[in-house]
């Protein structure tokens, strides 16, 4: 098909309109001059009319998409205790909490400063020193842009984040342990988890310990069985915690005016209705499991 002459003039006849017919519609019937003072307006109000901001919107698109790669929490294919599971949940909500602090942003303002760093003067003058005259540049303009662009990144990034984590502690506990003995468990799960789901590792791991003196020994667990519903929960209040107060990139880029304050990204707040409900979700359900076993021996499974 790439072979065959194709009659543009037949397939699109608007392709070979002439400037003039093209100016007289866009210029609502004022003809070329028409069409010129529409295009200058539109020039005059947009900022993206250089190369270098072009260059930059793709950059700074390519470092987002980056982020979306990341997740907050640690997804786990085996059974670990409880100190292990906080361990790894605890890495991995500092390691993304550091990239977006540093090295996301970081590379934007890098980006940013390597395609402008040329300008002296007019719209994109990252040397500005005048508040004034930095409220009605186009650069201005385009610093909230980006700001915009972060913003949703970082939200998208919580939201996938929180959603995922959410459905591994559901699928970590879906089971129902029914102990009759020591040496006597069974452990069901429902239709909708698929007939692979029985070969699934329990998540915690719990020791069989001795307590107490010689002579009053007695046996327990490693861990309490409120370290199983507190430990999840802790590090999805890590994750929002530190998401919060990420200095914008327009503060770090222009460095030359006086900031009274340093203005933050919005993020993901604790307060916002679904983080409540999802969070409440799972709080319960380590309880929910919990009131489906029968004797303490089941606890381990969770």
């Amino acid at each position: 098909m790439a072979n065959r002459r194709v009659n543009t003039q037949r397939l699109a006849p608007s392709l070979h309109r002439t400037y003039g017919e093209m100016a007289e519609t866009a210029g609502g019937g004022g003809g070329a001059s028409g069409f010129q003072q529409t295009f200058k307006e539109f020039l005059f109000n947009s900022f993206l009319t250089k190369p270098e901001i072009i260059k930059i919107v793709v950059h700074v698109r390519a470092e987002c998409l980056k982020v979306l790669q990341l997740s907050f929490f640690a997804h786990i294919n085996k059974s670990v205790r409880v100190e292990e599971f906080a361990n790894l949940q605890n890495a991995s909500t500092n390691v993304v909490a550091a990239t977006l602090r540093e090295s996301w942003v970081s590379n934007i303002h890098g980006h940013v400063r390597a395609q402008l760093k040329d300008v002296r003067k007019g719209w994109f003058n990252l040397d500005e020193t005048n508040n004034e005259v930095y409220a009605f540049s186009k650069l201005k303009k385009f610093l909230l842009y980006l700001n915009f662009m972060m913003q949703d990144t970082m939200r998208y990034l919580i939201e996938d984040s929180m959603a995922t984590y959410a459905d591994f502690l559901r699928r970590a506990c879906e089971g129902t342990v029914v102990v009759t003995a020591t040496n006597a468990v069974e452990t069901t799960y429902p239709a909708s988890a698929g007939p692979q789901r029985h070969r699934k590792p329990p998540l915690f791991l719990v020791d069989l310990v001795v307590n107490g003196e010689k002579g009053d020994e007695s046996f327990g667990y490693s861990a309490t069985h409120a370290q199983f519903s507190e430990t999840p929960l802790k590090f999805f209040d890590q994750a929002l915690m530190l998401s919060q107060n990420i200095v914008q990139i327009e503060r770090r880029v222009m460095n030359q005016l006086f900031w009274s304050h340093d203005p933050v990204m919005t993020s993901v707040h604790p307060t916002e209705k679904w983080v409540i409900a999802l969070r409440a979700e799972l709080e319960g359900v380590p309880s929910r499991s919990e009131e489906r076993r029968v004797g303490k021996e089941c606890r381990s499974r969770w």
